[in-house]
């Protein structure tokens, strides 16, 4: 039996060009190994196509693959399949683990920087 890996599988699909922009923060995607950002938007889905983020449907509509959601959505929220692999920071009283001091779940994507609350 043949599987298809958890990261191509599809986090949502059916989305036209500006839908994808919309979901994913594509400059963090080009920011963060210090790529210089496509001037036009068919290089950035090219782009984001080469490296698994998103794959071509039919009738020249996008779906995103979950690596893309988990790695770079702007509210991962919206996509239902994922929201459950949001980041989490829990600081415990002790190393044992039984209370806690304080959690705080992400809702961006695991490839952007946390904004921890004080």
């Amino acid at each position: 039996m043949d599987k298809v890996p958890f990261e191509d599988l599809k986090a949502t699909e059916h989305l036209s060009d500006e839908d994808v922009l919309r979901l994913l923060d594509y400059p963090a995607y080009f920011d963060l190994p210090g790529i210089n950002l496509p001037e036009n938007r068919s290089d950035i889905l090219t782009r984001l196509v080469e490296n698994d983020m998103i794959i071509p449907c039919e009738d020249g509509v996008w779906a995103i693959t979950n690596l893309g959601a988990i790695l770079f959505a702007k509210k991962i929220d919206d996509f239902r399949h994922i929201k459950r692999k949001a980041v989490r920071v829990i600081v415990y009283r002790n190393t044992g683990r039984l209370e806690t001091i304080r959690e705080q779940v992400g809702n961006k994507g695991h490839a952007m920087p946390p904004v921890l609350k004080s």
